[in-house]
């Protein structure tokens, strides 16, 4: 007959242990002091809570388009969820595992989101440069950018590690605290806003499975905190987890088929919500500089068609908006719009053809029409309103699916040596201002830059040759072109138009030249009935320089883009998205570069410098080595674009450690207990584990020794307490010498006795000795 004991095990464990030390047998262990029981390590446990994460980074497809954004949120949820559970699993307190998590979290994250930034998986200068920019960029963008927004930059980096905090923050109530619904408040309040701020996108499938797994979260926390008592919000709860998970995965199903089914059936389902998050109207993102659209539409719509145009002349850029105050955080305008039946065009130096333009709205939810520079006639002018100095329209509500309108544009055809011939001296005012605070160190590369050009056109040249020959176009950086932005760009050395375009517009006016920055798109493409289709992934940014006499003229210093028309005077051969413009006739590929014309530049679809010309000096963005050579101020190559095979391979060995200790001893035991035992077989197969656990303390069995010897002889030498054990051995001889097989009763009682030894063992153990028994098969 197993003996029942009631005795709080913290009590025992400490009354047991002041005993033993006062005994005077050999072998009595020395006073112990009392100890905190460890935070479980339970499988099912850690998983579950895990999944209310993973849940909760999946319902984040309602604020970023596509699923591109998914995988690195997995990567980064999973990784810090690992990290946690071995941290529970070596003993670490809360004071050491947190803080761990939180490095795991920072490791992660520059690993998927500032690879070229990190030596190794450390981080650098440029590295705490680009999260403070793409942090800072989100923040602002905030308050006027609705969903869908761009799974890359700021909104996904700040979307990582704000699910990194929530997987540790749940991890550490689930385990640390025994909490239950405690442990899924921050992932709740991470799924409302994405919920309350996302679109209309599998939203009753997302929601329901996300209350699935807090169900199911909750409900295998209530079961495997049973022995630690009540929580902060919950209740003394039932040990048994079979039966409370087969009730919760019930529940589960029930709720998801009734969010799923009934859910679109409830009256009013279909309607409006009372309090709409998102800017009403239109089909895509407004916000106040159109150049902040830029990136959402390269990334999130890059195959949606957002307008049609049917020419009567040459194809050009599409200009939405100019911008022309620069702050050293962002190029921005606010202009005082008129109305647009008495606007009066902007004049347009050199020979100038007209180009009609038949413009219908397909997706485009913007304020800003779309019209080839410089607009001359709008009809229907009424509705509309046009600023004069940005030669920008607009229309005070979003643009619509369906809605038409005609512009005539004049287009001026400009030569290298009209534009060598006059200057930029007498530029309509405020488009030379710099900020006060803007780097000696830029100042001195945009003058590097031009130096020797004789003419503001060659100037001008010097500089978009330099970016299109010495940069590489990717449009996964983060957004921003403020001076830290243009900082970073200068550095990692690529980037996409909004760098390109402001970082050029800046660079003129350090050297004195009247700039501002153009937004709208590339001709896009067109099809046998000689409709030009514009699709998100044209949209684009280019600078507009001033030369009097003239006015505001086009460069493109972004690779891989030329605007029609003004490859006359750029050498630029008209290019876009997917390469040359389709159906633009009698354009091939662009020649080489002229290496004794250093007016020329590479064709759209190379960066790779001419040998033979001296690369143009980088200045404070560089610096020299031992030896004298030259390398980049990260000390990276530009082309490195992670970190080396060894590295991979260290942390893929980590990651299958971690694994191994979190999956294989759950795994080994349950394989093991699933076998076919009756009772007696049962009884002795769970001393036969608390007899492993105690050789793990101290006390290796010896062959000689009955369970009854060994009992009396183990707990001493291993200092736990003397019940379970002594209840255990006993139990174990009556099932290998009784008649009578153990009831069920019995048996439960002797799984009980084991499992209390072992955590009693386990919290004896140093961190090191539990990872290598947790590392050990048979020891599981």
């Amino acid at each position: 007959m197993i003996t029942d004991t009631s005795v709080d095990e913290s009590t025992v464990i400490q009354t047991t242990i002041q005993g033993a030390s006062r005994a005077s047998e050999p072998g009595a262990t020395s006073r112990r002091k009392k100890r905190r029981p460890p935070a479980p390590v339970s499988l099912p446990a850690s998983v579950a809570v895990a999944a209310t994460t993973i849940a909760t980074a999946v319902s984040f497809c309602r604020i970023f388009p596509g699923w591109d954004f998914l995988a690195p949120l997995l990567i980064t949820v999973i990784t810090v969820h690992a990290v946690m559970t071995i941290a529970r699993i070596a003993g670490w307190p809360v004071l050491i595992a947190v803080p761990a998590g939180v490095v795991a979290l920072g490791v992660v994250v520059g690993m998927i989101h500032f690879r070229s930034t990190l030596f190794g998986v450390i981080p650098t200068r440029d590295t705490w440069d680009a999260v403070w920019q793409s942090l800072a960029d989100a923040f602002s963008q905030f308050r006027t950018t609705v969903s869908p927004v761009p799974s890359t930059g700021g909104f996904a980096v700040a979307t990582a590690l704000a699910l990194g905090g929530v997987a540790i923050l749940a991890d550490t109530f689930a385990f640390r605290a025994f909490g239950r619904i405690e442990a899924i408040v921050p992932g709740g309040l991470m799924f409302a806003l994405a919920s309350s701020l996302g679109v209309d996108r599998r939203r009753l499938l997302v929601s329901a499975v996300w209350l699935a797994t807090v169900i199911l979260a909750v409900a295998v926390l209530r079961a495997v905190h049973g022995d630690h008592g009540a929580t902060w919000l919950g209740n003394r709860s039932s040990r048994r987890l079979g039966p409370t998970v087969r009730a919760a995965a019930a529940l589960c199903v029930v709720a998801v088929g009734a969010g799923l089914i009934l859910g679109p059936k409830v009256p009013g389902a279909d309607e409006e919500a009372i309090i709409d998050t998102r800017t009403s109207g239109g089909n895509g993102t407004e916000v106040p500089s159109p150049l902040v659209d830029v990136q959402a539409r390269l990334v999130k719509r890059s195959n949606t068609e957002l307008f049609t145009v049917r020419l009567d002349g040459s194809p050009g850029y599409l200009r939405v908006a100019s911008l022309g105050d620069f702050d050293g955080k962002a190029f921005s305008s606010e202009s005082d719009y008129e109305d647009a039946v008495a606007f009066v065009p902007e004049p347009v130096g050199g020979s100038a053809s007209l180009v009609r333009q038949s413009i219908r709205i397909s997706a485009l939810g913007s304020i800003f029409l779309p019209a080839i520079y410089s607009v001359s006639t709008i009809s229907p002018a009424s509705g509309f309103r046009f600023d004069p100095e940005t030669a920008s329209i607009v229309r005070p509500e979003k643009l619509y699916a369906g809605m038409s309108y005609e512009i005539e544009s004049v287009v001026s055809s400009l030569s290298p040596d009209e534009l060598r011939a006059t200057g930029s001296s007498a530029p309509p005012p405020g488009f030379t201002d710099i900020p006060g605070d803007f780097p000696a160190e830029l100042i001195d590369e945009a003058r590097r830059i031009v130096a020797g050009a004789p003419t503001v056109f060659d100037q001008m040249i010097a500089l978009q040759t330099f970016f299109r020959q010495e940069f590489t176009y990717n449009d996964t950086v983060s957004r921003g072109h403020s001076i830290r932005s243009i900082e970073a760009f200068l550095r990692a050395r690529e980037g996409y138009c909004e760098q390109f375009s402001t970082t050029f517009a800046a660079f003129a006016r350090v050297v004195g030249v009247a700039s501002r920055v153009a937004v709208g798109f590339t001709p896009g493409d067109v099809d046998a009935d000689g409709v030009w289709h514009v699709l998100g992934k044209h949209a684009h940014a280019w600078p507009e320089i001033w030369f009097d006499g003239i006015g505001w003229v086009a460069f493109e210093p972004t690779p891989g883009r030329g605007a029609p028309g003004a490859d006359t005077y750029t050498g630029v051969q008209p290019a876009q998205d997917g390469g040359v413009l389709q159906g633009t006739p009698d354009v091939g590929p662009a020649p080489e570069p002229e290496r004794d014309d250093p007016s020329s530049t590479l064709s759209p679809t190379t960066t790779r410098p001419d040998p033979t010309r001296p690369t143009l000096p980088r200045g404070e963005f560089e610096r020299r080595d031992e030896a004298g050579g030259v390398s980049p101020a990260a000390g990276r190559s530009p082309t490195d674009d992670g970190p080396s095979t060894p590295l991979i391979m260290f942390i893929g060995a980590l990651v299958a450690v971690a694994l191994w200790a979190a999956l294989m001893p759950p795994v080994a035991r349950a394989l093991r207990r699933r076998r076919k035992l009756d009772p007696a077989e049962q009884v002795t197969a769970r001393w036969a584990e608390a007899a492993r656990w105690l050789g793990h303390a101290g006390a290796p069995r010896r062959p000689e020794e009955t369970p009854i010897e060994f009992a009396e002889r183990a707990w001493r030498q291993a200092g736990v307490t003397r019940e379970p054990v002594r209840d255990l051995a006993r139990a174990a001889t009556d099932a290998l010498f009784r008649a009578v097989p153990p009831d069920v009763a019995e048996v439960e009682r002797a799984g009980e006795l084991s499992d209390r030894i072992a955590r009693i063992v386990r919290s004896q153990l140093g961190w090191r000795r539990r990872l290598l028994v947790r590392l050990d098969p048979r020891a599981a």
